[in-house]
Parts: structure tokens; sequence; C-alpha cells
């Protein structure tokens, strides 16, 4: 039976860094128990795999680029997912015109189609954060005391300079004198970065390299979500449009790690209908309603949100059933509006 991360490919693997690394490098080489626990998930969840699609499943979940990674991660735990709720999991269907959705689901005589879209960085996205890690790999060589916490206020520049913030940073840190247990924050605009550093007295932590600490910012990216969604169901619908045609009922699963599910029902209203109406209450407060909707051939939206932390790891699963529909979701399948669960797919390895 193939292994999916076997000796011989982890060793391959590059070594890991402080700021940034692959999903599957992070996943093989970083100890947590979470990762451990995920790895074992992985392995079983992959032996139920047929045959005829291993292959393409297997370099996939051992690919560097994260996009790649993370949405064979997903359909196979959507796919174990639905087979522990009691679905019948069709993990390889062939439609009659030759696409393929991720999976059929069969309930009671019922049946739904699955496409899996996972919401990773665009492009630009990913060039903005390796723009940052360079100044954090520099902000970090700096001999001092403090520890450093970084705030991007903006995108970095194209044309960057990370010696330049570095130089800068260290300059104000060797004049600065914190008391034990105080911090200091200032802003910086050097070498193509605009950014705040707070540099903590924190003794216990002592002296040398390897200051920073935390690094955040600039927030923006619900927008850049939304627009992700909004596009993955327009390009499924039109993938699928003779499941439509077809009476068919089909559930585009929104999976991410970042997603704030918080904002989940308003961000699911807003990718089924593109843009909301908002009326004013008695109470004074704000209904939001859709107009039309935009994708009347996609029967629900799925979001399966990755619940991680050091010794486990879960999901978050919420549906959101389309009330436009022009094939609905069957009621044996019992998805209602709103409804949530908690899937704990790590529990076998307790």
């Amino acid at each position: 039976m193939t292994q999916v991360f076997s000796d011989d490919f982890v060793a391959g693997l590059p070594e890991m860094n402080r700021f940034e690394n692959p999903v599957v490098v992070r996943l093989c080489k970083d100890t947590m128990e979470s990762n451990v626990r995920m790895r074992g998930a992985i392995e079983r969840w992959f032996a139920k795999v047929p045959e005829n699609i291993q292959a393409g499943m297997l370099a996939r979940l051992r690919s560097q680029e994260d996009s790649e990674h993370l949405s064979a991660f997903f359909e196979l735990a959507l796919m174990e997912h639905f087979e522990t709720a009691g679905f019948v999991v069709d993990r390889a269907p062939i439609l009659e015109d030759g696409t393929t959705p991720d999976m059929k689901l069969s309930l009671g005589g019922q049946i739904v189609y699955v496409e899996v879209r996972t919401i990773a960085e665009e492009e630009k996205s990913r060039i903005n954060r390796k723009r940052k890690n360079s100044a954090l790999v520099q902000l970090d060589k700096i001999s001092s005391k403090y520890i450093l916490s970084i705030y991007f206020e903006k995108e970095p520049e194209e044309a960057i300079k990370p010696t330049q913030l570095r130089q800068s940073v260290a300059d104000w840190l060797s004049q600065a004198s914190i008391p034990e247990g105080e911090r200091l924050s200032e802003a910086f605009k050097a070498g193509g970065y605009e950014v705040e550093v707070t540099a903590n007295n924190r003794p216990e932590y002592g002296e040398g390299p390897g200051r920073v600490m935390f690094n955040s910012g600039p927030v923006g990216f619900l927008g850049t979500s939304l627009g992700l969604m909004y596009r993955g169901m327009k390009e499924k619908g039109k993938k699928y449009k003779n499941l439509q045609e077809g009476g068919k009922p089909y559930v585009v699963a929104i999976c991410s790690t970042d997603l704030n599910y918080a904002l989940e029902d308003l961000w699911m209203m807003l990718a089924t209908y593109g843009s909301l109406l908002g009326e004013e209450n008695d109470g004074g407060y704000l209904n939001l309603s859709g107009e039309k909707p935009k994708h009347a051939g996609v029967s629900g939206l799925l979001h399966c949100k990755l619940l991680y932390d050091r010794e486990n790891f879960g999901f978050d699963i919420n549906f959101f059933e389309n009330p436009s529909a022009v094939n609905p979701i069957p009621e044996e399948f019992q998805w209602k509006r709103k409804e949530k669960e908690t899937s704990d797919l790590s529990r076998e390895n307790r």
C-alpha cells in the first residue's frame, strides 16, 4: 500500500524556517501533536481512494504548492465527513458529458453532487507575503535584548530593500531604553516598507538574534475572500451546467484554513447573491437580505473550516441552502439554513 508521507519523501523535503513553510513541510517536519494526528488521518483517508485516482491525489498531497496540497486535503476530509455522517460516497463520479465532480452523495434514494473549492491566496497575496518574510528574516538577525512584534501598515512596495529596514530598526533599538516588563513602539518607513515595531523587554528570553516573535497586518483579506468565493461559484456553475439542466442538485463546498467563520453567514449570502439589501427594522438594527440570486443553478454552499491547535484538529462545517435554487437539496439530506456542526476527524488518533 502506498504511503503518502514515506520516510524517503519526508527526507527529501526542505528544512523548516521560522517564517514561511509550505503546508506539507510543516505537516511532515513539525512534531506538534496536531500534525502527527493529521498525518495519520491523511494516510487512513488516502487508503480509501480508488486506485484510478490515487496517483493524481498522491501528487497533490505531496505538493509544496499550498493550493494543490490543501485542495486534495479538503477533498479527502469532506469525503470522510460525509461517510461518517451516513452518506454513500462515490469518490470518482463521471457524468455523461465527461465532467468529474469531486464526489456524489447518496441517501434515501436521493443524490447530490459536491464540488470542492479551496480558498487560497492569489498570486499578488503570495508575492506580498514573500516580501514581508524577507523583512522578517532580516529583522530577526538583529542582536538585541528586546522581543519584537512587527505590524505591516501597508503591503510592501515592489522595489524592496529589507536590509535598509533592518538597519533603521537596529539603530532605534540600540538607542532605546525600555524598563523590564515594558514595551515601546515606533513607526518606520524604510526600504519600501511601512511598519510599526513594538519592542518588549522580556529578560527571560535572553539576548541575541532571533527576536521576532509576532507579525501581522495589513487587514484586507475579507474582500479578497468574497471575490474568490463568488468567482468559484460562477466557475463551478458554468462547468456543471448540465447538472442544473438535468435536475440534479449540486453543492459547492468552500474550504479554508483562515476564513473567519463568525462572519460565515454574511459571506455565504454575499457569495450566493452577489449583493445585499439593507433595511432598518423597528429596533434600529439593519436587516440584510439578498436580491435575486446570481447562482440559482447551485443548490447550496457548504463551508468547511479547519480548526487547528497544538494538540488536535477538526472542522467547523456550515451549510447554506440557496433559497432560490433551481434544484433544491432533497429533504432526506436534512441540510437546513444556518445549521452548524463540528466534525472532529482526528478523534481516531487519540
